[in-house]
């Protein structure tokens, strides 16, 4: 099945190793189209260079884009990011940001965009081929993905808690005995300056399987530190592996 890949990348940057095909940064995405040939590569701008419209012109270009996209590759350059301009003035940072949001349209939500530490996330392709299906195929596919796996690490959107099938990943893996933990993803900020809220616990909703108490007294759900998006990330990569060895510690208790 063919995938939709949005290519995140800083267009004009020319400090970049040259290739035949060009000495911008533009002609990396031309080369990856090439190499994923049958997929449906979006290159952020086309042949042209969108800089030149209004911010929010181009936000919305973007988002119908990223939104239909099963993921986001982020090509990193030596010049992608300005250090002398604020974050929440840069594109690249919007569209991961943008890319990491759960979004509803029409009846139907995109699914985070994103990598841990090296795991496969399901596609949003995956996800609608599977959810046709009906219950118990949808249901069979997240045992599967269950297998061979120590541990779930809930990322904790503004709509995530109490929704059903985040509820039954996290009875499943806690009755299959994987360690479990969650982690507030919110206060990314877009090119507008609007941050997404805080979501609740997703734990709060769920009794621990023969403890007869609230999963939220026993699983922690972590809120990053940090003043923007950067220092969130940065944050949860220093801490993710000592907080995926203290859910399955916790887990071995009960």
């Amino acid at each position: 099945m063919a995938r939709k890949i949005f290519v995140s990348y800083k267009h004009s940057d020319d400090a970049v190793q040259p290739l035949n095909s060009g000495t911008t940064a533009r002609a990396y995405v031309d080369e990856i189209v090439d190499l994923f040939e049958g997929d449906e590569i979006y290159k952020g701008e086309g042949n042209e260079d969108l800089s030149e419209f209004k911010d929010d012109t181009i936000a919305t270009h973007l988002k119908d884009k990223i939104y239909d996209s099963s993921i986001t590759l982020v090509l990193i350059s030596p010049n992608m990011r300005d250090e002398y301009q604020s974050e929440s003035d840069q594109w690249i940072p919007w569209e991961i940001s943008y890319s990491l949001k759960e979004i509803s349209r029409g009846g139907r939500t995109s699914r985070n965009i994103g990598v841990i530490e090296g795991n496969r996330p399901a596609t949003d392709n995956d996800w609608e081929v599977v959810k046709r299906r009906g219950d118990a195929a949808i249901a069979y596919w997240i045992k599967s993905q269950m297998i061979g796996r120590s541990g779930t690490i809930v990322l904790a959107g503004t709509n995530t808690a109490d929704r059903k099938w985040i509820n039954y990943e996290i009875i499943e893996s806690w009755n299959r005995g994987m360690g479990v933990v969650g982690v507030y993803i919110h206060g990314l900020k877009d090119v507008f300056g609007e941050n997404s809220i805080m979501g609740s616990n997703p734990f709060s909703y769920i009794q621990t399987p023969g403890a007869f108490t609230l999963m939220s007294r026993v699983v922690t759900c972590y809120n990053p530190s940090g003043w923007n998006s950067t220092d969130r990330y940065s944050w949860i990569s220093r801490n993710l592996s000592s907080m995926v060895e203290d859910a399955i510690a916790t887990r071995k208790r009960y």
